[in-house]
C-alpha cells in the first residue's frame, strides 16, 4: 500500500499507459482463455484442451487467438452452434487471475508517490475490461480517481490531443510526462505538447510490435529498457513544462 504523502504543485504530473507498460496485456489474454473454458465444456465436440492450447500458441506467436478459436470451431463443425459474441464478451470483461506488475513498476510508483508526484493512468479500452485490470494489479490507491482515465468512459481516446490536455488542465502549470510502449499512438500528442515522453522497450511480450520504422513525432524521447530507469529519466530533463 502506498505511504501517507503531501501532494506538490512543484512535482511532475507522470501519466502511465496501462496494457505493456505497467504489466504484460498478454497475462490479461491468457486469464481469459482459462476463464472461458467452462464455456468451451458446454459446446458438444468440440475438444476443450486443444482449443485452449490454440489459442494460447496464437498468443505466444503474436497471432490472433480469435482467428485460432474460429479455426478449432471449424474442425469439429460446431461454428454454427456457438454464440462468439457470448465468448469475446467473457473474454474481455472477466476478472483476471495473475495478473502481476512489471518488475520495478511497484518500487517506483511508491517512490513517485512518497515524492508528491501527480499520477495518472490514461489507456484505451473498455471500462470494464481496464477497471478489471487495474483492480487485479492492486494500484488504483496511487492515482487520484478522476486522474484514471479510459477511454471507455471519457469518450476520447488516444488518437485526440484532448486525451492529454485534461492533464495539463486539471494540473496546470507543471511538468509533464507520459510512460507508454506504443509508438503508434502513445507518443504524438505529448510530444507535440512539448511533454516528456518515455517508451519502455518492448522484450518480446508485447501485443503491439515496436519493430518497424516510425516518423520521429510517434517515437518517445526517451527510451528505458528497464522500469527503474523511468525515475532517473524524469528528473533529468527539466524542459517539459508544457507552454
Amino acid at each position: 500500500m502506498a505511504e501517507t504523502r503531501i501532494s506538490s504543485a512543484t512535482e511532475p504530473v507522470v501519466v502511465f499507459d496501462l496494457d505493456d507498460t505497467l504489466f504484460d496485456e498478454v497475462d490479461f489474454i491468457l486469464s481469459g482463455i482459462k476463464a472461458v473454458k467452462v464455456l468451451f465444456e458446454t459446446i458438444e465436440g468440440l475438444d476443450v484442451e486443444e482449443c485452449c492450447l490454440a489459442m494460447r500458441e496464437a498468443v505466444r506467436r503474436h497471432k490472433n487467438h480469435y482467428s485460432a478459436l474460429e479455426h478449432c470451431l471449424d474442425r469439429a463443425g460446431v461454428r454454427e452452434q456457438v454464440d462468439m459474441s457470448r465468448i469475446v464478451t467473457a473474454l474481455r470483461s472477466h476478472c483476471p487471475v495473475g495478473l502481476e506488475l512489471r518488475p520495478g513498476v511497484r518500487q517506483i510508483l511508491d517512490r513517485l508517490y512518497r515524492r508528491g508526484v501527480t499520477l495518472g493512468i490514461l489507456t484505451d479500452g473498455r471500462s470494464v475490461t481496464q477497471r478489471h485490470k487495474i483492480a487485479a494489479l492492486g494500484i488504483e490507491h496511487y492515482f487520484d480517481s478522476a486522474a484514471i482515465r479510459i477511454s471507455g468512459e471519457t469518450g476520447i481516446d488516444k488518437s485526440n490531443s484532448e486525451a492529454y490536455r485534461w492533464f495539463s488542465e486539471h494540473y496546470p502549470g507543471r511538468k509533464y510526462v507520459y510512460v507508454g510502449d506504443n509508438p503508434a499512438k502513445d507518443f504524438v500528442w505529448p510530444n507535440r505538447m512539448g511533454w516528456l515522453t518515455i517508451c519502455i522497450s518492448d522484450y518480446g511480450r508485447n501485443i503491439h510490435s515496436q519493430q518497424g520504422i516510425w516518423p520521429g513525432e510517434l517515437c518517445a524521447l526517451m527510451t528505458v529498457y528497464d522500469f527503474w530507469e523511468v525515475e532517473e529519466s524524469i528528473y533529468k530533463n527539466d524542459t517539459n513544462t508544457e507552454e
